[in-house]
């Protein structure tokens, strides 16, 4: 079975508790997504994470009001879903030994 990238996650701390954000390529295009862990209820038919698409929209309006304010938040190569003509900005290979999957 091969193995092919599809997109990058970063593990990120939230206010309610960690979460993953980042970006997968589909037809050559780049959707910036974010991943929760579910842990609402005990199902077992319930998916353990949901995948959450970034609305595109408020993705740029979030970026203009970045612009806007300076030195708040992100640089542009520092962010993950960036979309600049910077090249990002190489992040240390996580420690994944308390990923929960």
């Amino acid at each position: 079975m091969a193995l092919n990238k599809v997109g990058s996650l970063w593990l990120r701390d939230g206010q309610k508790g960690k979460f993953m954000a980042g970006v997968i390529n589909i037809n050559n295009q780049e959707i910036p997504i974010m991943v929760f862990k579910n842990d609402k209820g005990d199902n077992p038919k319930r998916p353990d994470y949901q995948i959450m698409q970034v609305d595109q929209d408020d993705q740029s309006n979030q970026n203009q009001e970045r612009n806007q304010a300076p030195n708040q938040g992100y640089s542009n190569n520092q962010h993950p879903m960036s979309h600049g003509n910077q090249e990002p900005e190489q992040q240390p290979i996580p420690d994944d030994s308390s990923i929960p999957f």
